[in-house]
């Protein structure tokens, strides 16, 4: 397994809740994106994770490595829509 997927797999649970825990990173980094991503509702996110920037940014399809945050992102109360391609 490549070394970059196994830690992202391995920390998949924590990826979120480290968001959950400082909402006034979260909310900066989505200001930035937001400035950065076409507001047309088209484009694929590369490594959306757990979908978390993707659904608030209004991208519908995203791709990831990590099937660990790819399995997080499909629970319910699920943020977004990303899966593996």
């Amino acid at each position: 397994m490549i070394p970059s997927r196994q830690i992202f797999d391995e920390y998949a649970s924590n990826y979120d809740r480290w968001f959950d825990e400082h909402p006034d990173i979260y909310r900066v980094q989505l200001g930035m994106l937001r400035d950065a991503v076409p507001h047309n509702g088209r484009g694929l996110e590369i490594g959306a994770g757990s979908g978390r920037f993707s659904d608030p940014l209004g991208i519908a399809y995203g791709i990831d490595p990590s099937c660990g945050l790819l399995k997080d992102g499909k629970e319910p109360g699920y943020r977004g829509r990303a899966w593996r391609g």
